[in-house]
């Protein structure tokens, strides 16, 4: 899915790619952050995944377990306002 009016991203707050959010059934926000600790910050990457953040989240979510690091900032670049995309 091609979110190009950025009704996803405004719905739940992303505002960098790659950030991922993991939205329960009653449409609650469950998780909202990074991917993995693959970058330790913007052009750094580490030599070694060693967190898995959006996996973790999924893991708790599906055992009905309230998420442990619910928000973690994601590294990445900017999510351009639609106006740039007309």
């Amino acid at each position: 899915m091609v979110d190009r009016e950025r009704e996803l991203v405004a719905a739940t707050g992303a505002t960098v790619t790659p950030e991922v959010v993991v939205v329960r059934p009653d449409e609650r926000i469950a998780y909202r952050g990074r991917i993995d600790d693959y970058y330790a910050e913007l052009t750094k990457p580490r030599a070694q995944v060693t967190v898995h953040d959006w996996r973790d989240a999924l893991d708790e979510v599906l055992e009905g377990k309230a998420v442990a690091r619910p928000e973690v900032q994601a590294v990445g670049c900017a999510i351009p306002d639609k106006r740039f995309y007309r």
